[in-house]
Order: C-alpha cells, then sequence, then structure tokens
C-alpha cells in the first residue's frame, strides 16, 4: 500500500478512547482514533494525542508502543514494506522448483 503525500481530507478519524487527567501543569488529556478511507475501509495504522507533559502525539502503528510517527515516516515505512513484497514476488519461485517439479516429487 502506498500512502498519499498528504493525509487526505476526505479520510476520517473515529475516536476509540480519550482519557481526561485534568486541568493545570499536570493535567492534559490523551485520545486514540482509528482512521478510515473515503470508502470507510480501516487503515493499518492508527492516529493518538497525549498532551500530558512528555506524551506522544502522532500515526501509531499495530504492535509499536514506544514511539509514534509523522506522516512522512508512516509513508516511508509502507513504501519500504511494498517495495519489500515486490521483490519477494518477483524473486520467489515459491512451491515451483527450477526443474519444474512442484518439489513434493511429482
Amino acid at each position: 500500500m502506498e500512502l498519499p503525500e498528504h493525509p487526505p481530507a476526505t479520510w476520517k478519524r473515529k475516536m476509540t478512547m480519550h482519557l481526561n487527567f485534568g486541568h493545570g501543569e499536570k493535567g492534559g488529556g490523551a485520545g486514540i482514533f482509528t482512521v478510515h478511507n473515503e470508502t470507510g475501509k480501516q487503515m493499518p495504522f492508527g492516529y493518538q494525542y497525549d498532551t500530558t507533559p512528555g506524551g506522544l502525539t502522532g500515526f501509531t502503528l499495530p504492535g509499536v508502543t514506544d514511539r509514534v510517527f509523522t506522516w512522512a515516516e508512516l509513508r516511508a515505512h509502507f513504501k519500504e514494506k511494498a517495495d519489500a513484497r515486490a521483490t519477494d514476488d518477483r524473486g520467489q519461485l515459491g512451491n515451483v522448483q527450477p526443474d519444474g517439479g512442484s518439489g513434493d516429487g511429482s
């Protein structure tokens, strides 16, 4: 999947969680969103904000809990995955052996 240069205005965020930590110097809030394209399909990444001191705001990937991504970093991540997948698709023989057999003895 290749992401566009900028997040499309037609894509929507849907809040899945919001926390309020109060007001003042140590207060703030945090929210987690799923991201959906113009047809409503959920994208394989999310978005979060955290206004508490040291909080992380940006795009998220499943399984990555120690950082967030800028849009440019997210684009690079998906381009890298697509490039690797294209290389695998072109370079991998699957279960077909060089001699034309299936690799299962037939």
